[in-house]
């Protein structure tokens, strides 16, 4: 009986180690699909699959200064398109 508490708890473990990393990599993967993701995944001490962080890391800021930079240079179409209404409007004034 106490061989088998030993072993469930060993299991227990070894599974935490195992399949915890993907599940906290998996919710930190919906967190930044929902751009809610504020900080870099970290993984515990003695988990499996430690690798995998860094490289989800770098994925993640690779993803967040494209963002950044998406909505800044987004916006630089409609900044330029409207001085060019100004820049015509003006033009159309001058005209008449």
């Amino acid at each position: 009986m106490l061989l088998i508490l030993i072993v469930a708890c060993d299991l227990r473990k070894l599974t935490d180690r195992f399949a915890g990393p993907f599940f906290r990599l998996r919710r930190e993967m919906q967190r930044l699909a929902r751009a809610e993701s504020e900080t870099s995944n970290r993984f515990r001490e003695g988990d499996f699959w430690v690798e995998i962080t860094d490289d989800f890391n770098s994925v993640r800021e690779e993803l967040l200064r494209l963002r950044k930079f998406h909505a800044e240079h987004s916006r630089m179409p409609k900044q330029a398109a409207f001085r060019q209404n100004q820049a015509s409007d003006l033009t159309k004034s001058n005209q008449a």
